[in-house]
């Protein structure tokens, strides 16, 4: 009758949804970077998609690498964070790349390696914070070139 209170539940998505599946999908990401984030982003959970995409770049850092790791007293232990980092891009010091983006064959090139390096240490950072500090994230279009950043870094891992 008319006291009767009729619910509907939507499951068509609101207009910020829909906004945010447009800006997610005017880029082409890698498609881990895609794959790990794309919920969390058109969900509007900007930090866990790029905690995410941070996370899965340091993961293909370490597979790349075949987990690279370092002797503590008797243990063995993974390398992460910096350390990862410099092991696996750094050309100084006699260390010999693991991942090598050039030849290494002049300074110019050496510059560009460490460039690189830099980039990927400076994610580690990044994904500290994110994991570790409570903030919110509300900038749809500075979330997507966070994004896009871990994009460029799986696809530089692919092709070197």
């Amino acid at each position: 009758g008319e006291n009767e209170i009729s619910t509907r539940i939507t499951t068509e998505p609101s207009s910020e949804k829909l906004q945010r599946i447009k800006i997610f999908s005017e880029y082409a990401l890698h498609p881990r970077i895609n794959e790990v984030s794309y919920g969390c982003f058109i969900d509007g959970y900007f930090k866990e998609a790029i905690l995410n995409s941070f996370i899965e770049v340091v993961e293909k850092v370490k597979t790349r690498a075949k987990n690279p790791t370092k002797k503590i007293k008797n243990r063995t232990v993974e390398l992460d964070g910096d350390e990862l980092m410099n092991r696996v891009f750094s050309c100084d010091n006699d260390n010999v790349p693991i991942v090598q983006f050039n030849q290494l064959s002049d300074t110019l090139e050496k510059s560009e390696q460490r460039g690189f390096m830099n980039i990927y240490k400076g994610i580690i950072g990044l994904r500290n914070k994110k994991a570790h500090k409570n903030f919110i994230q509300t900038d749809p279009y500075k979330t997507i070139e966070y994004l896009a950043l871990a994009s460029l870094l799986m696809r530089l891992l692919d092709e070197y």
